[in-house]
């Protein structure tokens, strides 16, 4: 029979199966969980049925796994460029806007440059995979934008990105 530790360390390369929407290694998050249960019962008198410790441990596995994925796009973005043979020492305005679906974590952003007078120059589109919040697509959308252009120009991007920060 193994050690706990020995079995901890077995079961990290184990994949959880997909329905629960953990795409790693649940055991060590199930220990997690008990030992803090139990740091409840000793220490609070708080006792946890094995359901609830099992639905914790899932819920911080799956909010571990979306905190450390890596967020590329999923698919070659799609940009259609109207580009002239020289563009004139001028302001561009790019104007993005990203949707977020809480289902399944995915988001799609799209944009339009224009430039000082109004004329479209450029427009894309690009799809994001394990995306935790529209607040997070909206800024991934505006810094792909501003990556994968690869102009020198200053560009003043519009959104309907609204954010509160503190003074």
């Amino acid at each position: 029979m193994p050690s706990f530790g020995q079995a901890l360390l077995a079961t990290t390369p184990l994949i959880t199966l997909s329905p629960l929407g953990v795409k790693e290694a649940l055991f060590p998050w199930v220990c997690w969980r008990i030992w803090t249960a139990r740091n409840h019962l000793i220490f609070e008198n708080r006792v946890f049925e094995p359901a609830e410790i099992l639905s914790k441990a899932i819920s911080s596995a799956r909010e571990w796994s979306a905190a450390q994925t890596t967020r590329v796009p999923s698919q070659t973005p799609h940009i259609s460029r109207h580009l002239p043979s020289s563009l004139p020492n001028t302001e561009f305005v790019c104007y993005t806007d990203a949707a977020w679906m809480t289902t399944t974590n995915r988001a799609g952003c799209g944009w339009i440059i224009q430039n000082a007078g109004g004329a479209s120059l450029l427009q894309g589109s690009c799809v994001f995979e394990y995306i935790p919040s529209s607040l997070m697509a909206e800024a991934l959308a505006i810094s792909f934008i501003s990556r994968s252009l690869n102009y020198t120009a200053d560009i003043l991007v519009k959104s309907e990105l609204h954010a509160t920060f503190p003074n």
